[in-house]
């Protein structure tokens, strides 16, 4: 069994940040849906609120899609390519992948490199 992170090991880079960019590409009014999460996130780094309090913010977001899934899947079909080619040859079938990323966004890249075992 190995165990990796997803962001920035065995995905190149941020898949959080990757999909909130690509969201804006195809839908820019949700960008105006994003300021909250903007704030709180300042909130967050001051102290003055919690991580929870951050994040519900931060992806209200979501609910300006109009199927949120859909985004997701598609999302992946350009950038399942991320995958680090390295742990494409090492996988094997009892790896655990962790991330902070939340795991609506990383359960489906698991899925389909079908990785059984997340903690997201």
């Amino acid at each position: 069994m190995n165990v990796y992170d997803f962001d920035k090991t065995i995905y190149d880079g941020d898949s959080t940040t990757d999909f909130i960019f690509w969201c804006i590409k195809k839908k820019p009014t949700i960008a105006v849906a994003l300021l909250p999460g903007v704030v709180a996130f300042g909130g967050y780094a001051a102290k003055i609120c919690g991580k929870t309090y951050f994040k519900e913010k931060f992806y209200r977001f979501l609910n300006k899609l109009p199927d949120a899934k859909k985004y997701v899947e598609e999302f992946w079909d350009e950038h399942i390519d991320n995958i680090q080619e390295w742990y494409l040859l090492r996988q094997k079938e009892d790896d655990v992948i962790i991330s902070a990323s939340p795991e609506f966004l990383v359960v489906p890249a698991c899925e389909r490199l079908k990785i059984k075992y997340i903690m997201a």
